[in-house]
């Protein structure tokens, strides 16, 4: 997923900086029927309620702190888990 907001641009056959590298289990990156790769990257990140660039970004300045990564992470499933019940 491109975005010129946060200076993202990518291609076909170009691979995107690591800081924009979000991990996934392999059943959700590429074999379940509604992975990633099979369903496309927007259609993905709207159903599970996540807005992957801003998690990057704040992953990303949190890099070499594991705990301040892991409260990344974790605020956002909080958040999206909040949202969901409005």
């Amino acid at each position: 997923m491109q975005s010129g907001a946060h200076n993202k641009h990518g291609g076909i056959g170009k691979k995107p900086a690591d800081k924009w590298a979000l991990p996934l289990c392999a059943s959700c990156h590429t074999i379940a029927d509604d992975s990633q790769h099979r369903v496309g990257e927007r259609a993905y990140w709207e159903r599970i309620g996540l807005n992957p660039l801003l998690v990057c970004v704040k992953l990303y300045a949190a890099r070499g702190d594991l705990v301040r990564m892991r409260a990344v992470v974790m605020t956002a499933i909080a958040e999206r888990e909040s949202l969901a019940q409005i």
